[in-house]
Order: C-alpha cells, then sequence, then structure tokens
C-alpha cells in the first residue's frame, strides 16, 4: 500500500517488489485476498514503459481473482464485492467513487497488523478511517458548492432561458470533477472553469445545429474572426 499511496503522489520509488514479482516466491500458506489487491492496484502504478516487477505482478495477481471470483471461492461477501469491484475494469473507476466504495467494503479484519516497532503506536486503523472519511466528506461539500455556484451563474447569465440547447450543467461538472480530482479546495478555480467552458461551447454547437438562423450564424462567425 505505501508503494502505491508513493505513486499515485507521483513521487519515484522503486518498482522492485520482490518476491512479489513472482507468483511462486510468495508463500501460499501467507497470501490473503486483501494483499493480492494492494498488489494489483500497486501494479497499475507504473511511470516507466518497461517495469517488469509491476508487469509481472499485474499478470499473477489478476489470474489469481479472476479464479477467485470464478470459483465462488471468497467466503467474505464485502471482500468478494471489492475484489468484484477492482476487477471491473480498474481505470475506468473514478477516484472518488473508488474512495467512497472503498469505504463502505473496508473491513480492518482483511488486513494483518503491522508489527509494532514498523507502525505509530497512537493511530490505528479506525483512525485513518475516520480520517479518509472526513476527507471523503469535505470534498462532497465543495462539489456540492461549486455546483451551487454554476448553477447560480448560469441563471445570472440566464443561460437557462434559451429555447434552444441541451441541459448540461450537472453533465459538465461531473466530467469536470472527474478530470480536475487532486485537493478539492485549491483546484476549485480550475473545475469551474473546465465547466463553464463545457456549458459555453455545448450553447455555441447547439445553436449551429438548430437554434440559429443561417444570418445569426454568419454573424457570430465573423465576429469571431475580429
Amino acid at each position: 500500500m505505501a508503494f502505491r499511496l508513493l505513486r499515485v503522489k507521483v513521487y519515484e520509488v522503486s518498482s522492485e517488489l520482490a518476491p512479489y514479482d513472482n507468483k511462486d516466491g510468495v508463500s501460499q500458506e501467507k497470501v490473503d485476498v486483501a494483499m493480492v489487491i494492494e498488489l494489483y492496484r500497486a501494479a497499475h502504478e507504473r511511470i516507466y514503459e518497461e517495469e517488469t516487477g509491476l508487469e509481472n505482478i499485474l499478470a499473477w495477481t489478476i489470474t489469481f481473482l479472476n479464479h477467485l471470483l470464478h470459483s465462488n471461492s471468497i467466503p467474505d461477501k464485502k471482500l468478494h464485492k471489492l475484489v468484484e469491484f477492482y476487477m471491473n475494469n480498474y481505470h475506468g473507476i473514478p477516484i472518488r467513487l473508488g474512495v467512497r466504495r472503498n469505504l463502505d467494503l473496508y473491513d480492518m479484519s482483511h488486513y494483518q497488523a503491522l508489527r509494532v516497532k514498523n507502525r505509530f503506536s497512537n493511530i490505528c486503523n479506525g483512525d485513518l478511517i475516520a480520517l479518509a472519511m472526513q476527507d471523503f466528506t469535505i470534498c462532497q461539500a465543495q462539489y456540492h458548492k461549486e455546483l451551487q455556484q454554476l448553477q447560480r451563474w448560469y441563471a445570472d447569465c440566464r443561460l437557462d432561458t434559451l429555447k434552444f440547447g441541451r441541459q448540461v450543467v450537472f453533465i459538465s461538472y461531473f466530467l469536470a470533477s472527474l478530470i480536475v480530482i487532486y485537493d478539492c479546495a485549491t483546484s476549485a478555480h480550475a473545475r469551474l472553469a473546465f465547466t463553464k467552458t463545457t456549458l459555453l461551447v455545448t450553447l455555441i454547437d447547439d445553436f449551429f445545429d438548430y437554434g440559429g438562423s443561417r444570418k445569426e450564424c454568419y454573424n457570430i462567425l465573423e465576429l469571431v474572426n475580429e
């Protein structure tokens, strides 16, 4: 997990995860599903074209997890759903949706506790889950605030009175929230700008398609050319 989190934050850490890069090097007695899920997720965090170790990990973890799913060999329902969730189009999972799903399905009993010398004595998994939930709630509130701002802007510009055009405020903002994700508060202006641009481009496209007359379309083109 530490490797994956560092790679997600764009730290150039070594991809050497021996002995996990070879399934034969992993003790079958010590293999647990939660660990394999973490290895599977870590193997996707490649920053170089050739990272053989991660490629090998990805290959055997996919085979291993698919076998568990198809043979229905995961008795724990939450763990089964978590494996199913990540095996279905991993790169197509929006980050915030993945976080929410993780929080819903996380069970501390699935993970082995680190030795005392390798972990903070005053922090437990429960604290980390509480912090993750708090972070998710803060981001959710931020997104809701931005959406309200966009709706007010849309109404103030009287775009809601147009008799043509698709109403894509929600869709445009949803796309923006998927693309501009890091640090909710400081990237708000980027999401708002992205959404407004998408809305205006969509309305102009609809205007040229069926909303305006030929003369009006030519007038807009002349205005742009000037």
